[in-house]
């Protein structure tokens, strides 16, 4: 008996030197992220994101003609009184993105409040707290796919990655989308997993799945390429493991709950896929250079820091 409590007792100082090493990781990749934030300025990029975020439209930007610094406050400042259906037909005609970030930043904005000389932290901020989100997300795939030991370990990773850290500190959708596929990851292997044991499906991860795939398709288009990976991988292991029909028909009803969430936008991202800011997209006229450029500029990037 007294074996018995030493062995729970070091079992407990394990578990807790495992949280304060987590709790570690989850400082420090805050620290790295939040450090600096409103140093760098503005890219174009966050510029229109601060545009449609703050509830403005390009037909509020006074182009072509020299304004004044007090104008150029004016329009980087909050309107109040925009909403998240005004600021979704404003991001379907003037941009080629999902709304879902744009409002979700409007909201953050109007519940910071920032004052004139601390807006740039504020836009950037939601991305960074999402980046930290994505570090302990990480974490939590991987101690549901392998182990605790292998979840700290990939949190630790993520913490300190430099490009993470970059995009973190953009007032972009880069942030949120990694916090979502880590989250329907996560999802997809407990759902995995009950297959495999043959109990009784879980609801709430099943559900879970559905509506983190769901909210990433509003966030970012590419999340769709996640989707239909996630969907490959699941078919392919269920074919090889002979699913019931049962399975089949469980996996087919979460697919459609996701079809059916995203059928509002349907019509929007067709619309989006023809216009000319996405003809790169499928463009058969760019050389070799122009499409492996990505891979050398992200691994230049990698090694300046």
């Amino acid at each position: 008996m007294k074996g018995l409590r030493v062995q729970i007792q070091q079992l407990s100082q394990r578990l807790d030197w495992h949280y304060v090493g987590l709790a570690a990781v989850l400082l420090l990749g805050a620290v790295l992220r939040f450090w600096q934030l409103d140093a760098k300025p503005l890219w174009l990029d966050e510029v229109i994101t601060a545009i449609f975020s703050l509830g403005h439209s390009q037909a509020d930007l006074p182009l072509g003609v020299a304004f004044s610094v007090s104008q150029l406050k004016q329009i980087f400042t909050l309107n109040s009184g925009a909403s998240c259906a005004q600021i979704a037909q404003t991001v379907s005609t003037e941009s080629v993105h999902p709304p879902l970030f744009f409002c979700l930043l409007y909201r953050w904005i109007s519940w910071l409040n920032p004052d004139s000389e601390n807006w740039i932290w504020a836009l950037r901020s939601l991305s960074a707290s999402m980046g930290v989100g994505a570090i302990a997300a990480i974490y939590w795939l991987n101690r549901v796919a392998f182990s605790a030991s292998a979840g700290l370990m990939a949190a630790a990773v993520m913490a300190v990655s430099p490009f993470t850290v970059y995009l973190s500190q953009e007032a972009r959708q880069y942030t949120l989308p990694m916090l979502l596929i880590s989250l329907a990851l996560t999802g997809l292997v407990q759902m995995q997993q009950d297959l495999h044991s043959r109990r009784r499906l879980r609801p709430a991860v099943w559900l879970g799945w559905v509506a983190v795939n769901s909210l990433g398709l509003y966030i970012h288009y590419f999340f769709l390429l996640v989707l239909v990976a996630q969907i490959m991988a699941l078919g392919g292991w269920m074919l090889w493991q002979r699913s019931s029909l049962r399975h089949w028909a469980a996996v087919g009803m979460a697919i459609a709950g996701i079809i059916l969430s995203y059928l509002p936008w349907l019509t929007i991202l067709v619309g989006h896929f023809s216009r000319p800011e996405t003809t790169w997209l499928s463009s058969q006229e760019a050389d070799w250079e122009s499409r492996i450029a990505p891979i050398y500029q992200a691994i230049a990037d990698g090694w300046s820091w």
